[in-house]
């Protein structure tokens, strides 16, 4: 586990910020009764339904594995870091539905859209953005303490 990988994650950590915050711009478009940015909602929509999944979680899954290897004390951060993980695809693909609905129907009643993506920015940014960040710099050796248990 080396820091490049750790770096590439905190990159990635990053882009996926930015990411939501573009998606957070097209949201406050449609709260003005403004036309999104249909392509850019789409585009994040993939990016979300693809990259994290199949390319950012398994490197995370690995990096954590190998510290709960090393610090055996810190396996329940990392458990509730993964459920994390998995609570925010769960909500990623609600969110995603409702992106692809308002492209398809962007006359249709879209009320439940801006609650869904603020639900997922709270707690998508964070798992995207900050969540595990400071057990990560601390290579396991203090519990993450910022996120954990909180929904």
């Amino acid at each position: 586990m080396g820091s490049q990988a750790l770096d590439d994650l905190r990159a990635e950590h990053r882009f996926m910020g930015k990411l939501l915050d573009l998606l957070q711009e097209q949201v406050r478009l449609i709260g003005e009764d403004k036309r999104p940015n249909e392509e850019l909602l789409l585009e994040i929509a993939q990016y979300f339904t693809s990259f994290p999944d199949l390319f950012h979680h398994p490197k995370e899954d690995l990096i954590f594995h190998r510290l709960a290897a090393l610090h055996p004390g810190a396996a329940g951060t990392i458990q509730a870091l993964e459920a994390e993980h998995e609570d925010t695809g769960r909500e990623l693909k609600r969110l995603v539905r409702a992106v692809v609905k308002l492209v398809l129907d962007p006359e249709a009643d879209q009320d439940p859209f801006p609650q869904r993506r603020s639900r997922f920015h709270g707690n998508g940014k964070a798992a995207y953005g900050v969540g595990g960040e400071e057990f990560l710099r601390s290579g396991g050796k203090t519990h993450f303490t910022s996120r954990v248990g909180r929904n």
